[in-house]
């Protein structure tokens, strides 16, 4: 996708412990991002599921660990709300964090990536370390999308209810297409930008 500059955003709904990840993964896939940043492409990926911790590397319990490929400095990670909506008019009422029964927004610090130089000045329990998520979005499954997944094996053209992390990084992906739209050309790389916002 970046090679061939087919997509002005990129959304990733996946992630691991930053600990279990190839040393030459993490490496070819920042390369790409700064070749992606270059071209103007923004890039987002879900901070995860499961709050502070991430599956181990075997998959039998979990470990204090940020997300991959969330904590690259040049993602936008994106972490989870449950969102307080009017149920008829949709009316928006408030958010809160994603901490549930089906699970909770992602987060955490790096043991790979330094702070950037965006996140100076915001409150960091871990001096020196890149802090994720860097946005939110509605991840509650009890408020959240309804998607249609004819591969799912519960038949063609199903409408099921979504939430997670993951549904939360294409939405805002979706926003950022509609600013490119608008503007008429690539945001790309938001971050700076919304770090100084945020200040």
């Amino acid at each position: 996708a970046v090679d061939n500059n087919i997509g002005d955003v990129i959304s990733q709904s996946f992630g691991e412990a930053e600990s279990c990840a190839d040393p030459n993964l993490l490496k070819a896939e920042h390369q790409v991002f700064q070749q992606a940043t270059k071209k103007g492409v923004t890039i987002f990926a879900s901070s995860g599921d499961t709050g502070t911790a991430q599956s181990t590397c075997d998959g039998s319990s979990y470990i204090l660990s940020a997300s991959t490929p969330a904590s690259d400095p040049l993602v936008t990670s994106v972490g989870g709300t449950s969102l307080n909506a009017d149920a008829i008019s949709g009316k928006y009422i408030g958010e809160t964090a994603w901490n549930d029964v089906y699970g909770a927004s992602g987060g955490g610090f790096s043991t790979i990536y330094k702070r950037p130089p965006f996140q100076y000045g915001v409150p960091n329990t871990r001096p020196g370390a890149r802090g994720v998520p860097d946005v939110a979005y509605n991840a509650d499954l009890n408020t959240g999308v309804l998607i249609v997944w004819s591969g799912s094996g519960a038949g063609p053209d199903q409408v099921i209810l979504a939430g997670g992390t993951s549904t939360a990084s294409p939405q805002w992906a979706g926003i950022v297409a509609l600013a490119d739209s608008a503007y008429g050309t690539r945001v790309g790389w938001i971050n700076g930008a919304l770090y100084a916002l945020g200040q």
